[in-house]
């Protein structure tokens, strides 16, 4: 059975998946909007007034130069400020209608460019661009234009593949915000990571980074960091007219055809020859740049991305803890070679020259003594911690993400590492860059909007207090403290990011800077207590440079391709994130090394950009964008032996806000019973409810739902399908503590049936708790999952009642196989009169349990430019027992073909046969809803 208007459904899918895939939540009830002429900006915290106004006059800025871009008319757009998370990132789907949501928050995370005046213009330019791309729908002179019916989707562009949709936004963000000029058009990341894939020998097809599923490092990243270089390449080559051109020919195709034919259609070249060109030239670059300059050949302390940016030395330099590559968890590791050992011979090696393809090999296959010892696991790997310190031999402190019910705030812990414990420090603070103080407390950094950025201290057992607010429009993007208490910041100011020490916390804030130009000093660490260590961008990529206070010269530490990132230092030595063509590793070098030395220029602070803020604010009003976005045909069974064939059509509401929606809904099904022959109408509004559009927003902690009219009904483990008449009403409970989701459902209902003659109740009880984790085909990857179901059905004579529980658990087993781990699935079903998990006729009480076993074989075919790809086969096989009075058991097997539609749309086609009592098979299509 079929229940979806398929094709606007995987368009809808593939538009929110490819666009920033954010978590933000509606905002609450009685708030604002502030109304400007193509943009709403809505927002809920009365705090949030100020800049919400320059939301909106940034957004207009953005929208004038993306219309006069594109020559198109700027669409009205929807944004939402977000105050509950401290995530930073955004979504700009254009379904049902443009819209943005986005933080309420300055970027302070090592994947941001810091070098623009104003990150909240490039960050709205961005998903801007979003909105006006998808609905740029101009085509080529003499084209026909189909007329327009109100399906839903009509008023959205085809999705572009994945490097073209972000590689757009990232390139019109640094040309039209950003302000980078041609000489260096991408920031030093960007650039470190090309460099790093070409000469490694990593480089990604074209088809790779043009789905959502592709998950070699740079994995998501991959849009942005290569499809926006690409972007910028291809447009100064061909002019931006011809990229319009190619979106034109695009929009021709409609939804089927890919952009590579739109692009050769539009120019008469192969778009996969030219990446794979550009690619080369890259390489080439990249290749004399390392040799110009000198390659830092050895030093590494693991290989093949396994580390993140996540990661600090112990003040004795004997320990070192970090979070792998994998994004969660936490490793301990003694270190078994000094530093200065490991890295002597690369300061002899540096120093000799070699050959350009020897400097190429050593960076793909490095050598040298590891230097660490085997790491030991200190946290569970559902855990992310974001920044992190030492205190003390046994105890480390760290950020990470503390979500509650209706927020996502970064709060900071500490970690016994004798007892395992760990220990929640603050709640609600929004920490950032802590670092241990003297004293036994914990500095860190709060920045809020209406609060300004502020360095705070929290004392064991205390409150947290503020010891130094930065003045208004700068930010604190980093911080270092020494061990006896110099206190080190990165300072945000119009575009520069500079290093300052802090002097007179108690006696007047003071703010004594140490750097003052165009380059971004990043991640400080004190050596001791007169040198800083520091990331800065002074060179083509990200280096290490130290930097002693008062003096007018700083030294470069390292020579990394890709750049490095994260230094912690003790004892002399640094430790370091070295950026290579799989992602992150550990790297270290001596302090004392320098590889050259430069002068500090002094530059002058640019000016603050300004926007308009003069925009009317009122009240929201919801009922002012309620009218219907659209409507959705919807099949609802096919059959063929005898023919069957049910349908219906839904009118699709929602409000600015998301908050309210509603649907209409009229079907036909002529094997039902019913007051018009199977013919249904039925209409239904919810608050707060979870549809299409929205499938990877977080739902909000309350939710309800009513509807009346008619609509097919069948009975609790009835056979028997009828439209019933009458209304019901839902509720919804969700919450989120920790890594554990809960839900809750209450349905109840006052029905008639045709069968039954009168009216009759119907209700429904679900309640869930989860720790499971699904990927992106929605299988489940890891994590229990505990049930309980309540059913109390109306029927032809009497109601069907069945109460039952589910338990589950799924394990991924790697040590059977490497390269194909197999997943485990056990659940148990228990309880009075359960629905079935296969099909089969059982007493009233009985206990099923299954044992499942998953495997995926990737397949990784590509149809043109990955339009259409094929991903995997996934072979599903599960044995079922279950006992009512006597034990029986079946067994069933599935395979599926786990595809991408659309470049971005997860749908996987498959079979199933099984036997349970009788023999029966199962064809048809998982989503991920």
């Amino acid at each position: 059975m079929l229940r979806l208007g398929i094709v606007p459904i995987l368009t809808s899918i593939a538009l929110a998946a490819a666009c920033h895939v954010a978590a933000a939540e509606p905002p609450e009830s009685g708030w604002h909007e502030v109304v400007a002429p193509h943009v709403r900006v809505l927002y809920a915290d009365p705090v949030l007034e100020r800049y919400a106004l320059g939301v909106a006059g940034r957004a207009e800025v953005a929208l004038v130069d993306l219309t006069e871009l594109f020559e198109s008319a700027p669409p009205l757009v929807t944004i939402t400020v977000d105050g509950r998370t401290d995530l930073y990132n955004a979504i700009a789907p254009p379904l049902p209608r443009p819209r943005v949501t986005l933080p309420a928050l300055f970027p302070a995370i090592t994947e941001i460019d810091l070098r623009t005046a104003d990150p909240l213009h490039a960050l709205l330019t961005h998903e801007l661009t979003h909105s006006v791309q998808l609905t740029f729908l101009e085509l080529p002179a003499g084209t026909p234009v189909l007329p327009r019916v109100g399906l839903v989707g009509e008023t959205v562009a085809p999705v572009p593949p994945g490097w073209l949709l972000e590689g757009l936004a990232v390139w019109a963000a640094d040309r039209l915000a950003a302000g980078l000029d041609d000489d260096l058009p991408f920031d030093a990341r960007t650039r470190g990571a090309l460099a790093a894939l070409a000469l490694e020998g990593e480089w990604p097809s074209l088809a790779d980074v043009s789905l959502l599923s592709h998950q070699e490092w740079p994995g998501g990243e991959a849009r942005y960091l290569l499809g926006g270089a690409f972007v910028g390449t291809l447009i100064d080559r061909y002019g931006w007219d011809t990229m319009l051109a190619a979106l034109r020919q695009a929009n021709a195709g409609w939804h089927t055809g890919s952009f590579a034919q739109a692009w050769r259609r539009a120019t008469g070249d192969d778009l996969d020859t030219l990446w794979r060109q550009w690619g080369r030239e890259v390489f080439e670059h990249a290749l004399a740049r390392v040799a110009g300059e000198g390659l830092e050949p050895s030093g590494r302390w693991t290989v093949g991305g396994r580390a993140s940016t996540t990661l600090a030395l112990d003040p004795s330099g004997r320990r070192l803890a970090w979070r792998p590559a994998s994004g969660a968890g936490l490793m301990v590791a003694p270190v078994t070679v000094p530093v200065a050992a490991t890295v002597a011979a690369t300061v002899a090696a540096t120093e000799t020259p070699r050959s350009a393809s020897a400097i190429a090999a050593e960076a793909a296959s490095p050598a040298g003594d590891p230097g660490l010892g085997n790491g030991e696991a200190v946290l569970p790997p559902n855990l992310r911690p974001l920044s992190l310190a030492w205190v003390g031999p046994e105890r480390l402190i760290y950020s990470r993400l503390a979500p509650g019910s209706d927020q996502r705030f970064i709060d900071l812990f500490a970690l016994d590492l004798g007892s395992g414990r760990e220990t929640r420090l603050t709640h609600g603070e929004r920490v950032r860059f802590p670092r241990a103080a003297p004293d036994g407390c914990v500095l860190y950094v709060r920045d809020v909007i209406g609060e300004g950025s502020q360095l705070r201290r929290v004392c064991p057992g205390g409150d947290p207090l503020r010891l130094f607010r930065a003045p208004a429009g700068m930010h604190i993007v980093g911080l270092a403290v020494s061990g006896e208490g110099r206190i080190a910041l990165s300072v945000w100011r119009n575009g520069f990011v500079d290093l300052a020490l802090l002097a007179g916390v108690r006696s007047g804030e003071r703010l004594r800077w140490l750097t003052q130009d165009a380059s971004q000093d990043l991640d400080p660490w004190w050596s001791g207590e007169d040198e800083l260590v520091f990331r800065s961008d002074r060179g083509e990529v990200f280096e290490l440079f130290a930097l002693r206070p008062g003096e007018r010269t700083v030294r470069r530490l390292t020579a990394a391709p890709g750049g490095a990132f994260a230094p912690s230092a003790a004892e002399g030595s640094v430790v370091y994130a070295r950026l290579g063509g799989r992602g992150y590793d550990l790297a270290a070098v001596p302090v004392e090394r320098s590889l050259e030395r430069t002068t500090l220029q002094t530059e002058p602070l640019p000016p603050p950009p300004g926007f308009p803020v003069d925009y009317p604010v009122r009240p929201y009003r919801p009922e002012e964008s309620l009218a219907p976005f659209g409507w959705l045909p919807e099949v609802g069974l096919v059959s063929w032996a005898p023919f069957r064939l049910s349908a219906a059509a839904n009118v699709l509401g929602q409000d600015s806000s998301g908050d309210h929606s509603y649907r209409l809904s009229i079907g036909y099904d002529p094997a039902l019973a019913g007051p018009i022959d199977g013919g249904w109408l039925v209409g239904r509004y919810d608050y707060r409810g979870v549809d299409v559009f929205d499938l990877f927003q977080r739902p909000p902690p309350l939710g309800f739902g009513v509807q009346a009219g008619a609509w097919p009904h069948t009975q609790h483990l009835g056979d028997r399908s009828e439209v019933a008449v009458g209304g019901s009403a839902e509720l919804w409970l969700r919450s989120a503590v920790g890594s554990w989701t809960a839900l809750g459902r209450l349905r109840a209902a006052a029905l008639h049936l045709p069968s039954h003659g009168g009216l009759q109740p119907d209700a429904r009880v679900d309640a869930l708790v989860s720790r499971r984790y699904v990927d992106l085909w929605g299988y489940g990857v890891r994590g229990p999952r505990l049930s309980l179901h309540a059913v109390w059905s109306a029927g032809p004579t009497a109601a069907s009642i069945g109460a039952w529980l589910d338990a589950s658990t799924v394990l991924a087993v790697t040590g059977l196989s490497v390269e194909l781990p197999l997943t485990v699935d056990f659940s148990v079903r228990a309880g009075y009169r359960p629905a079935p998990p296969v099909q089969v006729q059982t007493a009233d009480w009985v206990v099923f349990g299954t044992l499942g076993v998953r495997r995926h074989l990737p397949v990784g075919w590509r149809y043109g430019d990955g339009v259409l790809a094929l991903e995997r086969l996934t072979a599903e096989g599960r044995v079922h027992g279950w006992y009512d009075g006597q034990l029986a058991g079946g067994a069933e097997l599935s395979l599926w073909a786990d595809t991408m539609v659309r470049y971005g749309a997860p749908v996987s086609v498959g079979a199933t046969v099984g036997y349970a009592d009788r023999w029966w098979y199962r064809l048809g299509l998982r989503l991920p809803l």
